[in-house]
């Protein structure tokens, strides 16, 4: 559900995974990758411009709830749609990023016939809401061929309702576009500086981030942080 134009880290996950699979640098075989995504409806566009592989087969909502903000591709019209990309293109694997999200996931489950690969990105303290949805969750995972977590903690949030194998795979860094940023000059002034980049979502813990930083601050005097 979660791909440019909206910015995120599993939009620049699912972007620089293709790029790999691509141009894989370990010498594997290249992969035939498509990116299949809803349309959504922004004035302006932010992030990469779509190709020809980047598919967009229906529409999709903004949903705001359980403290985030996502996409949500509730059309029905969804699943026939995918029916015919699922004919036309005959995959070999699928690959559902937040594969328990409501949306173009589920239309997809439904709908694909084949091996079925899942990657967990978030991570949400458990609630009544949550409580109520342990059986989706427990259908997805039988669902997957393979699942890969982000994280122990992503892991874990699922685990609470299913039980399955899971891989954890960290989320990795684009050494080599991060190393041609120059540092920002009024920052370079003796202080130790400490970024945090998140959306300001109350799940994402920025008051934790704060308040860790206040006990910090109090022993450390050189101590900056910058929330991006």
């Amino acid at each position: 559900e979660n791909y440019f134009p909206n910015l995120g880290g599993e939009q620049e996950h699912i972007f620089n995974l293709r790029k790999h699979l691509e141009s894989p640098q370990d010498g594997s075989t290249p992969a035939d990758v498509r990116i299949i995504v809803p349309n959504v409806a922004y004035d302006v566009w932010r992030g990469p411009l779509d190709d020809e592989r980047v598919i967009r087969p229906a529409r999709s909502l903004r949903v705001h709830g359980l403290g985030s903000a996502s996409e949500a591709t509730l059309t029905p019209l969804a699943f026939p749609a995918l029916r015919r990309l699922f004919a036309r293109e005959q995959f070999d694997v699928l690959h559902i990023h937040a594969p328990c999200d409501i949306g173009l996931p589920s239309w997809a489950l439904w709908t694909f016939d084949g091996p079925i690969v899942g990657t967990i990105h978030s991570y949400f303290t458990h609630g009544p809401v949550r409580a109520m949805l342990a059986p989706w969750y427990r259908y997805v995972m039988r669902r997957m061929t393979r699942v890969i977590a982000v994280s122990e903690a992503a892991r874990s949030t699922i685990a609470r309702y299913a039980d399955f194998p899971c891989d954890i795979i960290g989320n990795g860094v684009d050494c080599e576009d991060l190393q041609h940023g120059r540092a920002i000059a009024r920052f370079q002034d003796g202080f130790r500086n400490i970024l945090c980049l998140a959306r300001l979502e109350p799940r994402n813990g920025i008051d934790i981030v704060i308040e860790a930083f206040g006990i910090l601050a109090r022993r450390c005097a050189d101590v900056r942080l910058i929330l991006a």
